[in-house]
């Protein structure tokens, strides 16, 4: 189940899965097996049998009572891979150093009940990243923001619990929201220069020689290199915010809007240009130097004004997505502080993502009987593809964790 908005305009691409898909897949079961053999000997401890004095001091059994953990993890993840829009792709690296100056908020927490074998547990994950990068080009500067949601809620079974440790077999889904805005902020004064220097190029080759024709099939090329060459921070990286080519199309508007008025205004002023080249009096000649400049001006003010209008945007695009999932988590002790802690699980199945899969393993600390610290490493893999996103993604980084249970 998926919902998502997608701003006008944009193109549904083709579904398409990447072909290092497999070693994900491959990366999960590897995990889940090295989760399940660490925690094997969990199982032949639970079987051991306790010595006859202890069997005869055991009270006898009560109701279990509910046990409740509340956590705050401190993800310090990078982002790896690739996000596209619209067909349009941009690949993606940025680690936490990086991410951190752009943070402008985000908050995690995590909770669970257990009562006997059966439990329940639920996390959220947000961080919202913004900023602005200057640029030398057309534009002053580009304002970026990046919110992301993920929300985690599922049911444990207890399989296996031993004096060191237990395994939980585990069902749930993932509840994935992004949103993506891109802001531009013109610079006008460039944009009328360049508009100038087009118009003077287009002047100068019809003046050689094409005057016949107009300019034909070297308007592009003039295009290109007077106005659109000036704009290739709309296809670049920014540093720090890891987001999609939400502007992406924008090169291909300005390019079709440029060519239409200068269409139009083409054969007027290869006719001017003949006139002064025709002219017989220094009266006539100035006359039809008059009308370039006049003509020259208005194509230059309109090119300005559409290149400005056109840049002078923002940008936005939310999805958000639902993922299934099915996994693994346990805990074994190493002794009476200390212990080791884990949790893989897979799912997408193409509900939402094409495949997502989660996997963390930490060493533990019991502080006291209720509050204990983690410490360890995360990763989280979505390849999601619908509504004009691609989000093949890696977030991968060190958690650092402090809860209490009760």
């Amino acid at each position: 189940m998926n919902t998502n908005r997608a701003p006008e305009g944009f193109r549904k691409p083709t579904l398409k899965m990447e072909p290092h898909l497999p070693r994900a897949w491959g990366v999960t079961a590897v995990w889940m097996l090295s989760l399940f053999l660490l925690l094997r000997g969990v199982s032949a401890q639970a079987g051991e049998e306790l010595p006859p004095d202890l069997k005869q001091a055991s009270p006898p059994s009560l109701e279990e009572p509910w046990k409740f953990t509340l956590g705050i993890p401190g993800w310090m993840p990078g982002i790896y891979g690739t996000i596209g829009i619209n067909g349009i792709t941009s690949p993606v690296s940025v680690d936490f150093g990086q991410i951190f100056p752009r943070i402008n908020f985000a908050t995690s927490v995590e909770a669970g009940v257990q009562k006997g074998k059966l439990g329940f547990l639920g996390s959220l994950f947000y961080t919202s990243l913004g900023g602005d990068v200057g640029r030398d080009g057309l534009l002053s500067k580009i304002d970026l923001r990046v919110d992301e949601y993920i929300a985690d809620i599922g049911v444990s079974y207890r399989v296996i619990e031993g004096r060191h440790g237990w395994v939980d077999a585990l069902a749930g889904c993932r509840y994935t929201n992004l949103y993506q805005r891109v802001t531009l902020h013109p610079d006008y004064d460039a944009i009328g220069n360049a508009s100038t220097q087009l118009v003077d190029a287009i002047s100068q080759r019809i003046l050689q020689e094409l005057s016949d024709r107009g300019i034909g099939d070297q308007l592009k090329g003039l295009i290109a290199q007077k106005i659109l060459d000036r704009l290739g921070e709309l296809d670049e990286k920014y540093p720090g915010v890891p987001i999609g080519p939400v502007g992406g199309g924008d090169i291909d508007r300005i390019r079709d809007s440029i060519q239409q008025i200068v269409d139009k205004l083409d054969p007027a002023l290869v006719t001017a240009v003949q006139a002064a080249a025709q002219a017989k009096t220094a009266a006539l000649k100035a006359a039809a130097q008059q009308r370039i400049a006049y003509l020259k001006n208005k194509l230059a003010n309109a090119i300005a004004s559409r290149i400005g209008s056109l840049l002078n945007q923002s940008a936005a695009k939310t999805n958000y997505w639902f993922d299934p999932y099915v996994g693994l988590r346990g805990r074994l002790n190493l002794g009476k502080a200390f212990y080791l802690i884990g949790k893989s699980d897979i799912g997408g199945f193409g509900v939402g993502s094409q495949l997502t899969w989660q996997a963390y393993g930490a060493l533990g600390c019991q502080i006291t009987r209720n509050i204990y610290a983690e410490t360890g490493y995360r990763c989280l893999f979505d390849n999601y593809r619908d509504h004009g996103l691609t989000y093949d993604v890696f977030t991968r980084g060190i958690e650092v964790n402090m809860g209490v249970t009760f």
